[in-house]
């Protein structure tokens, strides 16, 4: 692996997630495996639900906007430049404040980016497409399963 790879805004992989946009910056193709680098853009509201990472520990840094961060059971509000580092295996989950959130996410091991490429590229100025139906999410939640995500299902 040379010490010269540098990913230009334009060379970035945006994928629609949820309602909000992934920037894949750097995968674990082009870091030797070392660990796969994300932004995440998430309008008010949005996020992740509860889910955990089998394969690799994540540590976000909330950039932009506030959010929530429920880690292993506990609820912890997020300002920018706050930082979280959640081992594999802990059920975590984000959801963005009144403004939106824009975080950058490292997993390592890299890898986990392999679920977004299944997904539907986003491009830049375009609305995100209408809300996920049952078809979609089930190929999301194998695609997720296949990276070593899993989603916990919605508390009743």
């Amino acid at each position: 692996m040379s010490a010269e790879k540098r990913v230009l805004q334009g060379e970035v992989e945006p994928y629609w997630v949820m309602g909000g946009v992934i920037d894949v910056k750097l995968d674990a193709e082009k870091t030797g495996g070392a660990f796969t680098l994300l932004e995440i853009s998430n309008p008010p509201g949005g996020g992740v639900p509860p889910h955990v990472h089998e394969r690799d520990d994540e540590t976000v840094v909330l950039v932009e906007g506030t959010a929530n961060a429920l880690i292993d059971g506990a609820s912890e509000p997020m300002s920018p430049g706050d930082v979280v580092f959640i081992p594999r295996g802990v059920v975590h989950a984000f959801e963005a404040g009144d403004a939106g959130a824009r975080a950058i996410a490292i997993t390592s091991p890299g890898g986990s980016e392999s679920m977004l490429r299944d997904g539907a590229p986003a491009k830049a100025g375009e609305e995100p497409p209408p809300e996920m139906g049952e078809a979609e999410i089930g190929a999301m939640m194998a695609a997720a399963a296949g990276a070593g995500l899993n989603f916990l299902p919605p508390e009743e």
